[in-house]
């Protein structure tokens, strides 16, 4: 039998780093040493960016930091998302041409959604010109 070592940094989950060697991973655990609101939580992420937090007794999955965090990006998106209520600040669309006439949308159009698919999942929707 083997030993596996590794420096390893209190709060941190171990990952494997090499043959028979662990580190510290990019996920933390705070333990019964709670410094956030007094809640114990997990932090998934690296020291200044792209921190995670998944609070254990709420429940709750939200960024380190308000506003401060994307989740995906225009070349990786998430393929579905299920949620019972949601709420936004700014709406916001990939598209950037109308579905119907295929002009660029400009600051100041006034846009509707039309619907592009309907199936058993629901219904899909683009923007279009209202005028459209």
């Amino acid at each position: 039998m083997g030993f596996i070592k590794g420096p390893g940094t209190a709060g941190y989950v171990p990952i494997w780093t090499g043959a028979r060697t662990l580190g510290d991973s990019p996920i933390t655990v705070s333990g019964n040493q709670t410094t956030l609101n007094g809640r114990a939580y997990v932090v998934i992420g690296n020291s200044s960016t792209n921190k995670f937090v998944v609070m254990y007794d709420g429940g709750i999955f939200y960024p380190y930091d308000d506003n401060g965090t994307k989740l995906g990006q225009d070349i990786r998106r998430w393929s579905d998302i299920w949620a019972v209520t949601t709420h936004f600040g700014d709406l916001g669309f990939s598209e950037k041409v109308c579905a119907v006439c295929r002009k660029r949308f400009k600051v100041g159009d006034s846009v509707i959604l039309m619907v592009k698919l309907v199936n058993e999942s629901g219904i899909r929707t683009v923007p279009k010109h209202e005028a459209c």
